[in-house]
């Protein structure tokens, strides 16, 4: 295990060891972090792009196996995982597997799967093909810091953008304090934007004068435009694999946790249903976080 460097380039990008540092390097964030202060949590892999010329790998594969058990579930990794004792790889990836043990087996009545109208036409693809090119889900984390807060993944091809993202959505007000206010305020986030394009974005709740309404304020930083982007993926990983460094390598334990949680889904499929190109994927969807103010971004560079 210790020689092996499984290439995942997803891990190389730089906003996934954003989130990552980011919990652990800012104190004042580790207090919020946990189910006392947030409601849920959403992932989002959206795709512009079609399966293309790809139908005889994809056909096989689906959404699920080809983005959400290995890039998306890194995801998750980084974002609920308790913060490791040490610095090391070996300790840093007993955090991730502890964190992966403790989520349950995914839900199918949790589950949502669509296929873009056309999907069947492309060469390679059968007829009457039923493999998802869209897929929903939440995940429950059965832990101290995380009970009760359902985190939703969404990944889907002929969407309207091209954006990966982790959103933190932060518990709102009390339901009878408004502070007298015309409007309820809406929740805080915190998002990591991750590819194409990185950055961190926190929206807040502000009024500008006393006379003005309240509203929701964005505070951004795109990481293009401060310093220019970094390496590629592949140089990251290519880097550290000659270095011997294996912190961004997946290990087998973990690998098998995350096969465990979703292994219910590819048991028990539901069916999938028809969405247009360009749209947000089907609407039953939205049924998913319906509960939670339905799904929020992603958040696209202006």
């Amino acid at each position: 295990e210790s020689q092996l460097y499984r290439i995942d380039h997803f891990l190389g990008k730089m906003g996934l060891g954003e989130i990552i540092y980011l919990r652990l390097a800012n104190a004042m964030l580790e207090p919020l972090w946990s189910r006392h202060h947030i409601a849920a949590v959403e992932i989002t892999m959206a795709e512009s792009f079609g399966v293309e010329d790809r139908g005889h790998f994809y056909d096989p594969v689906g959404a699920l196996r080809d983005v959400v058990v290995n890039h998306l579930m890194q995801v998750v990794g980084a974002a609920a995982m308790d913060p490791p004792a040490a610095s090391d790889a070996r300790t840093l990836k007993d955090s991730l597997v502890a964190l992966y043990r403790a989520i349950a087996p995914a839900d199918p009545a949790h589950y949502l799967r669509g296929q873009y109208e056309g999907y069947r036409k492309i060469d390679g693809v059968a007829a009457d093909s039923t493999t998802e090119t869209y897929a929903a889900l939440a995940l429950e984390i059965n832990n101290w810091r995380w009970s009760g807060v359902p985190f939703f993944i969404r990944t889907g091809k002929h969407l309207p953008a091209t954006q990966t993202e982790l959103r933190m959505i932060f518990k709102g007000l009390p339901p009878k304090l408004g502070f007298g206010l015309t409007r309820r305020p809406d929740p805080s986030q915190l998002v990591v934007k991750l590819d194409p394009t990185t950055g961190v974005r926190v929206l807040l709740e502000a009024q500008r004068n006393a006379s003005a309404v309240p509203e929701q304020i964005t505070l951004d930083m795109e990481f293009a435009e401060q310093g220019g982007e970094g390496p590629t993926p592949y140089e990251v990983l290519l880097h550290a694999a000659m270095i011997g460094d294996s912190k961004r390598f997946t290990r087998q334990d973990g690998v098998e946790e995350c096969w465990r949680v979703l292994q219910p889904l590819l048991d028990d499929p539901p069916p999938v249903h028809p969405y247009a190109k360009g749209s947000w994927g089907p609407t039953e969807a939205d049924g998913l976080v319906a509960d939670h103010g339905g799904w929020r971004g992603p958040w696209l560079t202006s």
